[in-house]
């Protein structure tokens, strides 16, 4: 399970430096009792700017679809939002503070 966490975060991470342009970041996580499930919300300042890619880019790569079937493989699911205000990362998994603590 960590794993995967670590590697979501990362290409996270990763993706927001090499095309968003951002300035600022915010990692946030959130453990719901009643609904026995984790949420992490990744959100930056940043967009998609031709000024923010490098010159051979050449499109979408695997990175996010990588992100979304590692959520898969924890039973959860990676949403991404754009916005006005930037871009968001959106992870929420299955998980109990049991198996938290245990894994």
């Amino acid at each position: 399970m960590y794993q995967h966490l670590y590697r979501i975060l990362q290409e996270a991470i990763t993706n927001i430096m090499k095309h968003s342009c951002a300035t600022e970041v915010v990692f946030w996580s959130a453990y719901e009792h009643t609904e026995k499930q984790m949420q992490l919300r990744i959100i930056d300042n940043g967009e998609v700017d031709d000024m923010c890619l490098p010159a051979d880019w050449q499109g979408a790569g695997h990175g996010v679809l990588s992100m979304q079937a590692r959520a898969t493989q924890l039973g959860g699911k990676l949403d991404l939002e754009f916005t006005s205000h930037g871009r968001a990362a959106n992870l929420v998994f299955p998980a109990s503070m049991q198996m938290m603590l245990n894994d």
